[in-house]
């Protein structure tokens, strides 16, 4: 494992552990378990101003980053930094590449952007993936 994943798979325990922390009932790592995320995510947001930056900051990461790790645990793949800015996850190489980030919607979601729903964001890539052909080169973000 390299160190790159041994950081984002530690800032997913994080949310883990922030998530028990709230009451919101264990995150396991699943996508049956992603309303449970979102839900957090929702009641977050509703707190609005009360987060200080630097504290969205580090609920973005982690939350972003324990939603890379259910998508690297249910559809494999590898990590990488896209643009200097935020990890990637990268699955089906070398037959197909589709890549998935996660921050920004986090983050959006965490400002209460209802467009920015996790659920659906997962379901556009978990669909990207299913129905990849050798080639194919997408980034879901």
């Amino acid at each position: 494992m390299s160190d790159f994943q041994a950081d984002i798979e530690h800032f997913a325990a994080a949310a883990v552990d922030a998530a028990t922390e709230m009451d919101f009932g264990p995150l396991d790592y699943s996508e049956a378990g992603l309303p449970t995320l979102e839900n957090i995510l929702a009641d977050l947001a509703s707190y609005g101003d009360q987060i200080s930056d630097a504290n969205r900051l580090i609920l973005h990461q982690q939350f972003g980053c324990y939603l890379l790790e259910v998508a690297r645990r249910t559809y494999g793949g590898q990590y990488f930094w896209y643009e200097d800015r935020e990890p990637i996850l990268v699955v089906g190489e070398p037959d197909f590449h589709v890549a998935l980030t996660t921050w920004g919607k986090v983050e959006g979601r965490l400002k209460g952007n209802a467009a920015d729903n996790i659920l659906s964001y997962f379901k556009g890539f978990a669909d990207r993936v299913q129905a990849a052909k050798p080639g194919d080169h997408a980034i879901h973000h």
